[in-house]
């Protein structure tokens, strides 16, 4: 009876060892690869400049007064609970002259495009917990960002300074990364850092960014692809250069390429491939923020919660974070969870800003700061 007692302990204990180890590769690998997903950094050309801190912009280039305070935070009303699980209406905003919640925990999402090294599409997600509310805030790629004289010398040091459109902000991660090698900062990438800094520096204090996530076409491809594509609503035909229809009126369910396309979308063509004038960026911008309320309904659901494993280890590959902690990785899974329990209210705005055109040659940049 004791032996025969051992061996149940032994077998007991085997399928415990089986049950752990088939958890770990299940679920908890997936999890620890996700989160050790970190952007990695590129070669630096420059040298050594500044270091996070350090005064990144030209502030008397955007205001009169440099020494102006910031925008304050004005608390927004409280959601009325039928606004809770619902978006709230496409606001334009001409400058940044608020400022964001001092509880909130802000997120910087990027879309990239990798074969160029710039920042395609550049959020700031907002999560208030205490005020129920998610503000997503589109930040134009073409803002301009006057550099302080220490990053321009670096610049003209290695003949980048003359390069059209080298002080939009959509080049800040590569400036960062690849000429100046930016010191300091949460993140592992530099150049992930430089742009944080810059978009504090230039925008105040309440814009401070805690995480951030950097997806490139592939892993936006990819995201599609594992969900089994996407619904949408167009409001209208939307053709390419060459009159090609691409996306027709209506409820269309797009796949990744064409959704790709859509949310890449920053001219109006016809059926004959005549442009039709768009406002650019800012007509992108919408195009994405519809796509971004249709990923929210159709992809944060709870039984997609429950396949975290398989959706994790399938966007390692092209989808880059800071969630590298537990306790990261249980917030946002906790506030995915909240989000299907209709806790929040979704609220969009998008900076539109002026278009100028500070140089002369023709590369239109959007000053977003009064």
């Amino acid at each position: 009876m004791k032996v025969k007692g051992s061996v149940i302990a032994l077998l007991i204990s085997s399928v415990l060892v089986i049950g752990i180890g088939a958890a770990y590769f299940t679920y908890g690998m997936p999890f620890l690869n996700f989160m050790y997903n970190k952007l990695p950094n590129g070669k630096a050309q420059g040298v050594y400049v500044v270091e996070k801190g350090s005064p990144l912009i030209d502030m008397s280039s955007y205001r009169k007064n440099e020494n102006e305070p910031q925008p304050t935070y004005v608390p927004s009303s409280t959601p009325e609970p039928e606004q809770l699980g619902k978006f709230g209406d496409l606001r334009e905003q001409a400058y940044v002259d608020f400022a964001l919640s001092p509880n909130a925990r802000n997120v910087l999402v990027i879309g990239a495009d990798e074969s160029a090294g710039l920042t395609d599409s550049i959020f700031i997600v907002s999560i208030d917990q205490s005020a129920n509310t998610i503000k997503i805030i589109s930040i134009p790629r073409d803002t301009y960002v006057v550099y302080d004289e220490k990053i321009v010398s670096a610049l003209q040091k290695i003949g980048w300074y003359e390069n059209k459109g080298i002080q939009k902000l959509n080049i800040a991660k590569l400036i960062g990364s690849d000429v100046i090698n930016f010191k300091g900062g949460e993140f592992d990438n530099r150049g992930i850092n430089f742009l944080c800094e810059v978009i504090e520096q230039m925008l105040g204090d309440s814009f401070h960014i805690d995480d951030y996530v950097y997806v490139d076409f592939d892993g936006f491809m990819d995201m599609v692809k594992i969900f089994g594509g996407i619904w949408l609503t167009v409001d209208e035909n939307i053709y390419n250069q060459y009159g090609q229809l691409l996306v027709p009126k209506g409820r269309n369910y797009l796949s990744p390429k064409e959704a790709l396309f859509y949310v890449r979308t920053r001219k109006r063509f016809d059926s004959e491939g005549n442009n039709l004038g768009s406002a650019g960026d800012s007509y992108r911008k919408e195009l994405q923020v519809e796509f971004i309320k249709e990923m929210i309904t159709q992809y944060v659901t709870k039984e997609n919660i429950s396949k975290a494993s398989e959706i994790l280890t399938s966007l390692r590959g092209s989808v880059y974070h800071s969630i590298s902690t537990m306790d990261k990785l249980s917030y946002y899974t906790k506030l995915a969870t909240e989000y299907t329990n209709k806790k929040y209210f979704v609220d969009f705005m998008v900076i539109t800003g002026v278009e100028i055109d500070p140089f002369g040659d023709g590369a239109s940049y959007v000053q977003i700061i009064k």
